[in-house]
């Protein structure tokens, strides 16, 4: 994916990080614009949800005042375990 300016083209991510208990988990939703590489948007939660990224997603096209025209891209990626 390619942008020539800000707020053309987003990548998000979600990361799993490890709690302070057994089998405790946390995620880490990121927002990145492709062009300036600025962390638009992020979230920590207890959950993995699409319900969680769509939010953040539009949290941060409300703060950026990106248009309803930005392109969002997600790679899925696993970790080795």
């Amino acid at each position: 994916m390619h942008a020539t300016g800000p707020n053309q083209a987003w990548s998000w991510d979600i990361s799993r990080l490890r709690g302070p208990a057994p089998r405790s988990w946390f995620y880490l939703y990121v927002v990145l614009d492709i062009f300036s590489r600025k962390i638009v948007a992020w979230s920590i939660d207890t959950i993995e949800s699409d319900k969680v990224a769509k939010t953040l997603i539009s949290r941060g096209c409300a703060r950026e005042r990106a248009s309803t025209q930005t392109s969002c891209c997600c790679t899925p990626t696993e970790a080795p375990r």
